[in-house]
């Protein structure tokens, strides 16, 4: 039988295989919110006048679609929207793993992750980690399809998918930029390969810069978003204590802030009292910043010591725990459009609470798997490819220790990558398996 209509077949299977799935969460399911999902329209009303906002533009993009196309129930659109990206994403994955370890454990890797937990509630929450995943995950896909085919296209499209990501969480560059080059190294010849990596990843600057260049004409400011000084502060203060004492910007930040202990206090509680003493936001967010960086420049190699441990920290933690309900009663603002109930009433708690255990099940073995992966990377057909998974996971797991402090929920953003290189250990079974067979 013709092998691409085998693989039409699979595609054709696993896409109804996730689709029920996903259809079945969308409908039984609350929508999932924090207090960070509130904000997500006033942003984008501000980015549109220019000026930047604690939210970088990509996320706030996606929430304006789901409010330009109904207001009323913009949740539910939203998160819709986001099902059918996740849906893709797990496609994506598929047929990038599939070229790498064979149909056979790419199928069942992708029918594993197609049922955890964090694949299928992650896209019924309003998170900006929906935009990230999706992107980066799409821009390794038409980069490898760029790489094989040559088709512009397919580098703008992978540029500007990797740009968007960019744009809702500022990290994703960190893994995608060195992934997409590790896949271009397979080039024939190898100059082309780069040359194509240099054409997608103008793209996706141009994407980014563009934006820097619009608040810089309009505001004056060179910057995606202006909340960096509050998630530095988070990390650098409250989570590691380094601070330099006797630094001009610390000192004036403990002066503004009384008798605090600053390691002691997260950003949304030391701001609104520096606030009241005539600061306003973006002075706040300057002075959290230039404290930080005085504390990181104090110890930089503590700093990045206790980065690479709060990497090896969160890779090991089920993030599935934080991914909102749409149950939180803790709220302090709220939105009728968001906060919306399920379309069916189906049980549909227990069902979440049975994805939850069960992914708790399998968790404690996969960052294991993943890990065995790397070890199997001389066994796969695809090594640029598979290496890339582990790019991408691990780039985007440091770049956010740098910046930010340590919770699980920013792991579900490389879940199926996780999946996929822990598809590596069965790829090396197979191939001692038939190695003693044919023996």
């Amino acid at each position: 039988m013709d092998v691409s209509r085998l693989t039409n077949h699979r595609t054709a299977y696993l896409l109804t295989y996730l689709s029920v799935l996903h259809l079945l969460v969308w409908l039984t399911q609350f929508v999932g919110i924090t207090d960070d999902s509130f904000g997500q329209l006033t942003t984008l009303r501000q980015i549109a006048q220019g000026i930047p906002a604690y939210f970088p533009p990509g996320y706030p993009l996606l929430v304006g679609l789901g409010h330009l196309i109904w207001a009323a129930k913009a949740g539910l659109v939203i998160t819709l929207v986001q099902h059918a990206m996740m849906i893709v994403t797990i496609l994506w994955c598929f047929w990038l793993l599939e070229r790498c370890v064979g149909a056979l454990i790419a199928c069942g890797a992708t029918l594993v992750m197609g049922v955890a937990a964090p694949t299928l509630l992650t896209p019924q929450a309003i998170l900006s980690e929906n935009v990230a995943l999706f992107g980066m995950t799409g821009a390794l896909y038409y980069a490898v399809r760029y790489r094989d085919r040559g088709r512009t296209r397919d580098g703008i499209t992978g540029g500007l998918l990797l740009g968007w990501a960019t744009l809702a969480r500022i990290v994703p560059m960190a893994g995608g930029f060195p992934a997409i080059f590790v896949v271009m190294l397979g080039a024939k010849p190898l100059s082309l390969g780069v040359k194509r990596f240099g054409i997608a990843m103008a793209v996706a600057l141009l994407v980014v810069v563009t934006t820097i260049a619009w608040f810089a004409v309009r505001d004056n400011r060179f910057v995606l978003a202006d909340s960096l000084g509050f998630h530095l502060y988070d990390r650098v203060f409250t989570a590691e204590g380094l601070i330099d004492p006797y630094a001009p910007a610390t000192m004036r930040l403990q002066k503004l802030a009384g008798p605090v202990d600053l390691r002691s206090v997260p950003h949304w509680k030391v701001g609104p009292p520096l606030g009241k003493k005539n600061l306003d936001d973006w002075q706040v967010e300057s002075l959290l910043r230039q404290a930080s960086l005085e504390g990181i420049s104090k110890a930089p190699l503590t700093f990045i010591g206790f980065s690479l441990r709060q990497v090896w920290r969160q890779y090991f933690e089920n993030p599935t725990p934080q991914i909102p309900s749409g149950l939180n009663y803790q709220l302090t603002q709220h939105d009728p459009t968001l906060e919306l109930p399920p379309i069916l009433s189906a049980r549909g708690t227990l069902w979440r609470y049975a994805l939850e255990r069960g992914f708790a099940v399998i968790w404690p073995v996969i960052p294991w798997l993943s890990l065995a992966g790397l070890v199997s990377i001389l066994f796969v057909r695809e090594r640029g490819i598979f290496l890339s998974f582990a790019i991408i996971a691990f780039g985007y797991l440091l770049a956010t220790a740098l910046v930010e402090f340590e919770l699980p929920r920013y792991d579900v953003a490389i879940i199926p990558f996780m999946f996929c290189l822990a598809a590596g250990p069965f790829a090396l079974f197979g191939t001692v398996f038939d190695y003693f067979v044919d023996w």
